[in-house]
């Protein structure tokens, strides 16, 4: 992890705008080729999760704020289980990416409040959680799930209860692959019993609405805690270091 927060913050946007346009340009390809075979499939950004949630725009932010919430509560109790875990196990609980870089913001906010107060909530609130749920749900959840119900949509033909059941096994696999992924690429041991559980939720989440801005609200919003407590802390509002 790059030391200074300002490099760092500004390596998190290239690396994830990067990733993106490779991403999208590869889902171009994909549709390229569809139509190329004769399958009438469209351009557009809703294969990725950029439409209207089925619940409305209003409704999703409500959901998702309260779902973000309820994984945060969550979390201050599988942080303090994984980490008596990790020292039962003589592993260190001292975290090398995520604290080093919330506690170089903090440093930034008490010498330059503003600036370094709207590069936290952009980078960090907004601009990582759309980044990650394209990438992680709407991308490589999304792609695994729709590609396990095609090849499951044989089974349809041997009964509608064996259907649904292969439509669970899929949604399931999909979401174990890019929730393990979402919660080992953080870096963070002590963190990935916490996202495993937030990103399951998210995957859940973008099924049922249809839309990756539900899962994003309540990403953002889980990522809000951890922003807000380093303004406090950077301000002296709060005594204590994150």
């Amino acid at each position: 992890m790059v030391s200074d927060p300002r490099d760092a913050l500004l390596y998190i946007v290239l690396a994830d705008t990067a990733i993106l346009g490779v991403i999208i340009v590869c889902f171009w390809v994909g549709i390229f080729v569809a139509r190329r075979l004769g399958h009438p499939v469209g351009y557009g950004l809703g294969a990725l999760g950029f439409v209207r949630p089925k619940i409305g725009y209003r409704a999703g932010v409500w959901l998702g704020s309260a779902v973000g919430l309820g994984a945060l509560f969550l979390s201050f109790v599988l942080i303090p289980l994984s980490t008596l875990v990790f020292e039962k196990l003589g592993y260190s609980v001292r975290s090398n990416t995520q604290e080093p870089l919330l506690l170089g913001i903090q440093d930034w906010i008490g010498e330059s409040p503003g600036t370094a107060i709207l590069a936290a909530i952009s980078v960090v609130v907004l601009f990582g959680p759309a980044a990650e749920e394209i990438i992680f749900r709407g991308v490589l959840f999304g792609s695994l799930y729709k590609l396990g119900t095609a090849l499951s949509s044989e089974l349809r033909g041997h009964g509608k209860g064996a259907g649904k059941l292969a439509e669970k096994i899929s949604f399931a696999f999909a979401a174990l692959v890019s929730s393990s992924s979402f919660a080992l690429l953080h870096l963070e041991p002590l963190f990935v019993a916490t996202l495993f559980v937030l990103a399951i939720i998210l995957c859940a989440l973008y099924q049922w609405t249809g839309s990756l801005f539900t899962s994003f609200v309540a990403h953002a919003t889980f990522n809000s805690f951890a922003v807000l407590t380093i303004i406090l802390t950077g301000l002296g509002v709060l005594p204590t270091q994150v």
